[in-house]
């Protein structure tokens, strides 16, 4: 056993090796998965944020967490929903989760978040040039969505007439149903 004080670097550094060689309890013969470094990043951090928390109570003289240098990560993964895979969910979204269809449409065909769907005013939505403004993003800045071919779902057109009749009173009317039905899964 030790204590905080004789934690340096180097022994940091030999648990971030042995963590990232350490195989995850899913890791079986047949289907190997190894430790990626992002998860021995986040345990890293935990280790990091323990330190900071004894250096602010002055349990250490210093973190040694800050000359230690984390993994380098691999870029995001892209991942495509099949064919198949929509037409499942879309068989799923009957009955009960029929009011979640329009929801799941927009994401699907958008890539919005939850919330970014459900936070949309009527000002953010442009069904002539067909874009969507998603005011509070993740990062914090506002993005465009062009060509948002799905919005019909939330004013569908009449076969008679190529043109929604009334976009607002269609947008209102269904994002309420909407947000109250989807607040109430979430």
């Amino acid at each position: 056993m030790f204590h905080l004080r004789d934690i340096k670097p180097m022994m940091i550094e030999r648990f971030k090796r042995e963590r990232l060689a350490t195989p995850t309890k899913h890791d079986t013969p047949e289907r190997p998965k190894p430790r990626t470094p992002a998860s021995a990043n986040r345990d890293l951090a935990c280790l990091s944020k323990i330190l900071s928390m004894a250096f602010d109570n002055e349990l250490i003289d210093s973190n040694p967490m800050r000359r230690v240098r984390l993994l380098k990560e691999s870029g995001s993964r892209e991942r495509f929903i099949t064919a198949d895979e929509e037409a499942t969910l879309f068989a799923k979204l009957t009955g009960r989760r029929d009011h979640i269809r329009s929801v799941v449409t927009i994401a699907l065909n958008t890539g919005m978040r939850r919330g970014e769907i459900l936070d949309l005013q009527w000002e953010h939505v442009n069904f002539i040039a067909r874009t969507i403004v998603v005011a509070k993003s993740k990062t914090g800045k506002p993005r465009t969505i062009p060509k948002a071919r799905s919005l019909d779902i939330w004013c569908p057109r009449r076969d008679s007439n190529p043109e929604p009749t009334d976009y607002e009173t269609c947008w209102k009317a269904s994002t309420k149903r909407d947000k109250a039905r989807c607040n109430r899964i979430y």
